[in-house]
Formats: C-alpha cells, sequence, structure tokens
C-alpha cells in the first residue's frame, strides 16, 4: 500500500520563495499549481513551479475546461511552459465548467499520448458525470480552515480534499491527502500511453511487431523521459513511412525539448565580417495638415 503525501492548493499562491516556505512550515509534500483557466490563472507562474521542484517538492498542473470544451493542444503548451514535462495533469471538473463526457475521453487521451497520466478533479457527484478514471481527486470538506489531524485516505480513493481555506502566513489555501502512487506510473500505464502513439501519430493500433518493440525500446525509453522517448517515435514512425507521406506529428514544444537536450559542442571560431548593409535613407512625411514630420 502506497504512503499518503499533504498537498495544498490555491489560485493567488505568494511568491515563489514564500510558496516554498509555506509548504515546508505545514508539513506539505508540494502545491498544485493552475496552469489553464477561464478566468484566468491567478498569480502561478513558472518560477513558483520551478522553485517547488528545486526544493524536491512536488507540484501537478490543473486545468479548468472550457464549459463546451476547447482545444485540446494549446492546453498541452499551457501544461509544458511551466515546465511539466511528465506526471499526472489534473482536471478540474466543477460547476460550470463541465464540458461534454466525449471532449474529457479525448482529453485523457491525449495527454496520455503526450507522456502525462490523468487526475481528474472534483466534487463525487460531478465527477460521477465522466467515465470513472484510474485516478479521481475528491472534494468532500470535512471542515474549514483547520487543517489537523490530516485524515486517512479512504479505500480505493486516489485523492481526497478534505479541508478548505486554510490560511498559512497569510495566503488561503485548500488541503489535500494525496496517494503517493498517483506520481508513478506502472509499466502496463506506461504501454497503454505507449499505444495511444500508434493511433495518434500512425492511426493505428500497435500489432504483434510493434508490441515487441515497445518491449525492446519504447518502454525503457519512456522511463527515462517521456517526452524525448515520444520525439524519437515520431521521427521513428515518419522515417518508416517515408517522406512521401507527411505524419505532422511533432509539436512545437517537444520539438524544442529535444533540442534543447542536446549537450552543446565546443564553440567554433568566428566567420568573416560580412558586407555593411546600412543606407542613408530619409522618410518624407506630413501630417494630415501638411506639418513634416
Amino acid at each position: 500500500m502506497n504512503s499518503t503525501l499533504l498537498m495544498l492548493d490555491a489560485l493567488f499562491p505568494p511568491s515563489p520563495t514564500q510558496l516554498v516556505a509555506d509548504c515546508r512550515e505545514v508539513g506539505a509534500s508540494g502545491c498544485f499549481a493552475y496552469v489553464a483557466r477561464p478566468g484566468g490563472i491567478g498569480t502561478w507562474t513558472p518560477d513558483h513551479v520551478a522553485a517547488l521542484l528545486a526544493d524536491g517538492s512536488r507540484s501537478v498542473p490543473i486545468i479548468v475546461p472550457l464549459p463546451a470544451g476547447q482545444p485540446i493542444g494549446p492546453l498541452l503548451g499551457a501544461v509544458h511552459g511551466f515546465g511539466f514535462t511528465s506526471g499526472p495533469v489534473t482536471l478540474d471538473l466543477e460547476t460550470p465548467n463541465l464540458p461534454p463526457a466525449s471532449w474529457e475521453e479525448q482529453f485523457d487521451a491525449a495527454i496520455l499520448a503526450a507522456g502525462y497520466t490523468d487526475f481528474d478533479y472534483g466534487r463525487p457527484a460531478d465527477l460521477g458525470l465522466y467515465q470513472p478514471d484510474d485516478a479521481n481527486w475528491k472534494a468532500s470538506w470535512l471542515r474549514t480552515g483547520v487543517l489537523n489531524p490530516l485524515p486517512p485516505l479512504p479505500s480505493g480513493w486516489h485523492g481526497w480534499q478534505f479541508v478548505n481555506d486554510i490560511v498559512v502566513n497569510g495566503t488561503q489555501y485548500d488541503a489535500s491527502v494525496i496517494d503517493e502512487g498517483v506520481f508513478s506510473m506502472t509499466d502496463d500505464q506506461i504501454r497503454e500511453a505507449i499505444y495511444q502513439w500508434y493511433w495518434t501519430i500512425l492511426g493505428r493500433f500497435p500489432n504483434d511487431a510493434d508490441k515487441a518493440a515497445i518491449e525492446a525500446r519504447w518502454l525503457a525509453a519512456y522511463k527515462a523521459s517521456p517526452l524525448q522517448a515520444r520525439y524519437d517515435f515520431g521521427v521513428q514512425a515518419q522515417a518508416d513511412v517515408g517522406a512521401g507521406k507527411n505524419l505532422g506529428l511533432v509539436r512545437h514544444f517537444e520539438q524544442d525539448a529535444a533540442i534543447a537536450a542536446i549537450p552543446a559542442g565546443p564553440q567554433g571560431p568566428a566567420g568573416p565580417a560580412g558586407p555593411a548593409t546600412y543606407v542613408r535613407h530619409e522618410h518624407k512625411s506630413t501630417t494630415d495638415t501638411g506639418t513634416p514630420v
């Protein structure tokens, strides 16, 4: 049985340094971070997430969807823009932001294919509108404003927001106990994620030869770096189908991350100076009344 972790969440965190201090003060392992939300993401910045991770703490991105759903690519871009390259992504499913179940399933498939896992948040009644996921974060408050004592996580639950509106050094937080297993993936979950690559990139399910390649190459590659593995998979898939078919498979942030991971080589010598390109010229303009400017 996994241990549980205390995690905070807040829409308006203090400075990155103070956020880390607040987590330490109450014994929290980290804080959930809003990365996309219709009304704005409060005071969250990538610096907050970087400070938590640099401290050895945890953070998980939260996305609040539009009621009708929305393009998923920009949401994944927001997740990556805050520095998250793997792990759980929280979809905040609360009234009135309850998108169609079909969109929620598409979102789950997209984040799985991108190397993340889904972790839906909401009241039990709202979560019941969607297909049950392996991991849900349930909001059911025992009390308001008082953190301790921490409750045990009920059997079968993966996350429980059990108290709201606690104040730590002037900042208001909600608090949850989270199953530590949420932050890791089993081999079967990784295989499922890689299966999604075949569907989203190649438009088919993996055959026996593909499954052998998953065991021989992609499973270990995913464990080393999910983002790099998916990029490499896309490059290999394009090579396999040939130049005559453009798979359109690499998102810009994956390419940027893969390039950034390449170690820099030694700087070469400076090239010869090029010819001057400055040419003196004048702009002879006037105002509406004819005054030169």
